[in-house]
């Protein structure tokens, strides 16, 4: 094996290349598209949909004050990141009254590390700059050290250098996309992918890799609570294999260990805060509602955005229904217990409309451009979508080619866990930027088909006893 010196060399040109493409090295960059701005194209979007950094016409930029980020974004997302932090900075808590859209409605990676550029008196996109190049750069290195130690070849470390320069990274999550939580989730979800393709032998040495893995997607999670789905999808398919082993008499105990290491870890790491915070990982009640009162666009006003991206479905299968629905939620008459079941049972009663009407909508919006952050399709891109979407068909194929129990089965975990990311919004309502983590899961899919006897194992088929 090479010597692991060459990978903190890496993480250095990896981290300047994003400072490079993405900023230009300059700790002030736009953060927000002008009219005067080389971008300004990116604010004459179609239908008058506009990219979040067109929100605005005040400036906004890495090195702007934690207030310009609240005049800015306001009651946004990337706004009540902000006041989250702030509170945090101040009080070491939120305020309640906050809890609506902020603190404690999602998990509290991102608000910790606003809060520390505000206690540490340093620019708030600074260090949301920070935070998810470096956390790139390292996947990106550990990588690149993974491809060479494989292939011998050093044209492999060009392939981080192609994922950097697409629009999706160079663009979105080192620059516009910074003020999200899905640049540094997704990074922390990908560092532990990293680790539980590493080859190790000793099957203790496995097992703390893959805590130390379940530790970061842990953390992953703190910051973006969609790399949950993608954890839970993943176990999902890690049970029914070993389930299959077992039926199969191909199950040996220490092939499962790391997976139930990983499981516990990233559990253990959640368990805190989930206690603290109502035995809850994040609170949005509240949105079960929205599939039955909100109007239709275009007359669902200042939640338009939400109505385009198909949140009605459950009302347009079945209007009656949803009438009579409506008039509980109004009433104060139905549990949001109900209001989840009512959604899954407009999905199984009327499967073939609900996904004649989704699948439209989630199509647009994966084929929308990645290069700002964005709630509504502007512009399309069809071939970077297109690149992802192939490499991920591919690798299946691959795959299901080989017929290995072992490639199978990771064809399986690899579609698993692109459902987790789809399933959600095509239950709810779809916006561009929840696909984010699916195209780089398409992007990741080659490089964990390469990896997959490291992550699955299975063995020789016991006989039976006569």
């Amino acid at each position: 094996m090479k010597s692991l010196i060459i990978v903190p060399i890496l993480f250095a040109l990896y981290l300047f290349m994003a400072g490079v493409v993405s900023i230009g090295l300059n700790p002030d960059a736009e953060l927000a598209i002008s009219d005067a701005s080389p971008n300004a194209e990116a604010c004459r979007g179609e239908n008058g949909s506009v990219p979040v950094p067109c929100w605005s016409n005040k400036p906004l930029s890495l090195g702007s004050t934690s207030d310009q980020y609240l005049a800015f974004f306001g009651g946004s997302d990337p706004g009540s990141y902000v006041k989250g932090a702030i509170d945090l900075a101040r009080d070491g808590q939120t305020l309640r009254e906050w809890i609506f859209l902020g603190y404690g409605t999602w998990p509290p990676g991102f608000f910790f590390v606003n809060a520390a550029a505000i206690k540490l008196d340093v620019p708030v996109g600074q260090v949301q700059w920070m935070f998810s190049a470096v956390s790139w750069a390292l996947v990106f290195a550990l990588v690149g050290y993974r491809l060479l130690s494989v292939t011998k070849n050093p044209l492999v470390l060009l392939v981080p250098v192609a994922i950097v320069m697409t629009p999706i990274f160079s663009d979105n999550f080192f620059r516009y996309g910074i003020v999200f939580s899905e640049a540094g989730g997704t990074a922390l979800l990908c560092l532990g992918l990293v680790l539980i393709t590493w080859p190790v032998e000793s099957i203790g040495r496995k097992v703390a890799l893959w805590c130390l893995a379940g530790f970061l997607v842990a953390l992953g999670i703190y910051v973006r609570a969609q790399v949950y789905y993608v954890f839970l999808f993943m176990m999902a398919g890690f049970v029914l294999l070993a389930l299959i082993a077992v039926a199969t008499r191909r199950f040996r105990l220490a092939d499962w260990a790391p997976h139930a290491a990983f499981f516990l870890a990233v559990q253990m790491t959640l368990m805190p805060y989930i206690n603290l915070n109502l035995g809850k990982l994040y609170r949005i009640d509240f949105v079960f509602a929205y599939p039955f009162t909100l109007q239709e666009y275009p007359d669902a006003g200042a939640a338009n955005w939400i109505a385009m991206g198909g949140m009605r479905s459950a009302c347009v299968v079945d209007e009656p229904r949803c009438l009579a629905i409506r008039e509980r939620v109004e009433a104060g008459q139905i549990s949001v217990a109900d209001l989840k079941s009512e959604i899954v049972g407009a999905f199984i009663r009327n499967p073939v409309a609900f996904v004649s009407h989704k699948a439209p909508i989630m199509f647009s919006y994966y084929f929308a451009d990645n290069s700002y952050p964005a709630t509504t399709v502007y512009r399309s891109a069809y071939w970077e979508n297109l690149l992802y979407l192939g490499l991920f068909l591919v690798t299946i194929a691959y795959l299901l080619y080989r017929r290995d129990t072992v490639s199978l089965g990771m064809a399986g975990i690899l579609v698993l866990m692109l459902c987790a990311v789809i399933a959600p919004p095509f239950a709810m309502h779809f916006e561009v930027r929840y696909l984010y983590l699916a195209k780089v899961l398409m992007l990741a899919s080659p490089l964990l088909a390469m990896a997959r006897h490291q992550i699955l194992s299975f063995a020789p088929r016991r006989r039976a006893r006569g």
